[in-house]
Formats: C-alpha cells, sequence, structure tokens
C-alpha cells in the first residue's frame, strides 16, 4: 500500500500540470535589497577561507593557513574602491 502512495500524488501532479491548474496564492520572491550584495564568487572563495581558517585552527598546524592567504587576497583585491556607479 505504502508503494502506491506515491505513485497517486505523481498522478496527481501530472494531472493538474496537464490541466494547467496551479496555485493562485503563490507569490513571486521579493525583490533584492538596494546595495552592494556578494556575489557567487566572493562567497565561495570566502568559504574556502574560512574552511581554512578553522581547518587551522583545529589541527593547530600553521601551514595550514597558506591555503586561506590566496582567497583572502584575492578577496582584499575585489573590494571596491570607489563610490558605487549610479548608472551604466
Amino acid at each position: 500500500m505504502t508503494e502506491r502512495l506515491p505513485a497517486r500524488r505523481a498522478a496527481a501532479a501530472v494531472q493538474r500540470a496537464l490541466d494547467g491548474s496551479h496555485d493562485a496564492t503563490a507569490q513571486p520572491p521579493p525583490p533584492p535589497s538596494p546595495g552592494w550584495r556578494a556575489g557567487e564568487r566572493a562567497l565561495r572563495l570566502g568559504t574556502l577561507a574560512v574552511v581554512a581558517l578553522a581547518a587551522a585552527l583545529v589541527t593547530g598546524r600553521p601551514w595550514v593557513l597558506a591555503l586561506a592567504a590566496a582567497p583572502l587576497v584575492l578577496l582584499a583585491l575585489a573590494l571596491p574602491s570607489g563610490p558605487r556607479p549610479e548608472g551604466v
């Protein structure tokens, strides 16, 4: 009996999709907040640096800090150096 329950749900979902019915209460996501935001690459580099720093603290090996140096240098070089442009 438990094997047929997901199949019923899938069949109901397929039928709703074919009928064109959708949830009318769904709202679009809110607009992003104005101002500077970190990009995907900056978040990846920051995560890599934090993980390397944590690994250096946990293991007690100072050479692991060298793994955090490169992402931190790249993040420092990517910092905005002036006011935000108003237009393109």
